[in-house]
């Protein structure tokens, strides 16, 4: 995946672009005991906020794609949202989704998704058809909502680093040996929302599934850190077509870890070669001999001579 990203100019010239935010995400991580690599979370989710990429087909929105409960579970602020199709305005009252999103949430056009899945699962099925039909799935738009911190790169920023710590400080998590790999999936899959919902006693999401394979090994939490990569069982277009493959993790969080350390990996390459002034990423430059030196890093004039071809 790595090899792939280093191909794409728009790749390099959005780290270009958004170095400056980065480096922010970067700061805010240290300053709260955890590793930098979880600042490529929000590019593998909005790409730090890139117009036509600040919403998912499930309402999660802004620079790290939270859905609107998870926004006000960290304090991020929601409210007062108008939805398509309905006169009354939405504003999330839980701290959790309800289980099954697409199926269950208010701010889901369900008929949309239905008709999505059924084109998935169809090969006549055009890609343009599936974008319009995603189009229609999320009843929540951008700029719909009177509040919406989930786009202020400060207040979600802030949120994000509280809910990422929420995951990263639990014992399991700190003694599995895959702390970052189990704190990255967790902002895909949510670490136990069962905490958050009433009358709910066992525990959910991802510390349900790593406890399921814990038992399924034998209970020894010697295994904890092979979970994550013993999950891989799905293609990455199986992320829409229910019951596509059996693995204790959805295909898309499948997916989601590997991605977010490729990309973080090759941006440090490219900071530490290209932003050298910039203090947070003065620390990397440790890299350029060693790591880096195996990858094809573009300067910035290289970058800025690329994207000029592209427009003539």
């Amino acid at each position: 995946y790595m090899i792939t990203q280093t191909r794409y100019w728009d790749f390099w010239k959005r780290l270009r672009d958004v170095s400056e935010e980065y480096a922010g995400v970067v700061e805010a991580l240290r300053g709260a005991g955890m590793p930098d690599v979880l600042a490529g979370i929000p590019y593998q989710e909005s790409k730090y906020f890139q117009p036509g990429l600040r919403n998912s087909i499930a309402c999660a929105g802004g620079w790290w794609h939270f859905l609107p409960e998870v926004a006000k579970r960290v304090d991020v602020q929601v409210r007062d949202c108008r939805l398509t199709g309905s006169s009354s305005l939405y504003t999330p009252a839980a701290q959790v989704p309800p289980v099954g999103v697409y199926r269950n949430a208010e701010y889901i056009n369900k008929d949309a998704y239905s008709k999505f899945q059924a084109c998935v699962g169809d090969p006549s099925c055009t890609a343009a058809t599936r974008r319009t039909l995603a189009s229609g799935i999320c009843r929540l738009k951008n700029g719909s909502c009177a509040v919406d911190e989930r786009d202020d790169f400060e207040a979600s920023t802030r949120g994000a680093v509280r809910l990422l710590y929420d995951t990263w400080s639990q014992p399991e998590v700190l003694q599995s040996g895959a702390a970052t790999q189990l704190t990255i999936a967790a902002h895909n899959r949510g670490w136990d929302d069962s905490r958050y919902r009433r009358g709910s006693r066992r525990s959910s999401n991802l510390k349900r599934d790593l406890e399921r394979w814990m038992s399924s090994q034998g209970g020894s939490k010697e295994t904890a850190f092979r979970f994550i990569g013993e999950q891989m069982r799905c293609e990455a277009n199986d992320q829409f077509r229910e019951g596509a493959c059996k693995g204790m993790l959805p295909p898309e969080t499948q997916h989601y870890v590997y991605r977010i350390l490729a990309q973080h990996f090759l941006a440090v390459c490219f900071y530490a070669k290209n932003f050298p002034e910039n203090a947070v990423f003065k620390s990397w430059s440790r890299f350029e001999d060693g790591y880096c030196s195996q990858i094809k890093v573009p300067t910035l004039d290289e970058v800025a001579d690329a994207t000029r071809r592209r427009r003539k």
